[in-house]
């Protein structure tokens, strides 16, 4: 049995990392249900499409509520579940790399914070559906393939 990695896409040298360990990695795969042996540990997850994966460790990037429910809280001590419980929802961010064509654009060695409005510099945690992104970071790199930009909503 490996350690199986089922979420989102994960940045490359985490990826890597968690390979040269023996890890297996497995991208776009919603887990919907885990599956327990007779000791009552965590045996395998099954995705949405019904794939079945093993394992001896298991590692969740989702929501911590959502990762209980797929526990059972029946599983869990009421001592933890009450931490869960009271723990605030947070923001989340990703980044997305893009590399731009040689001399597209100046290079700046500084971030840039863009917020829709003065009120979101201190408020941005709320974000609407029709509002989103409410704020975004930029920030640049030189490599020696060329310029590369980042931005982080």
């Amino acid at each position: 049995m490996s350690n199986v990695i089922a979420g989102p896409c994960r940045p490359n040298v985490c990826v890597r990392e968690l390979r040269k360990h023996g890890a297996e990695v497995y991208k776009h795969s919603e887990v919907c249900q885990f599956s327990y042996n007779e000791e009552n540990h965590l045996k395998a997850v099954e995705t949405k499409c019904g794939k079945q994966f093993f394992a001896k460790r298991f590692i969740s990037n989702i929501d911590i509520r959502r990762t209980v429910e797929l526990i059972g809280e029946d599983k869990l001590k009421k001592s933890y579940l009450n931490r869960v419980n009271d723990l605030e929802p947070v923001v989340s961010c990703f980044s997305v790399y893009i590399k731009l064509k040689e001399n597209s654009l100046p290079y700046f060695n500084c971030n840039f914070y863009n917020y829709s409005s003065i009120e979101k510099v201190w408020n941005a945690s709320s974000p609407s559906a029709e509002n989103w992104p409410e704020w975004y970071m930029l920030s640049a790199t030189q490599s020696k393939q060329g310029y590369r930009g980042s931005e982080t909503p």
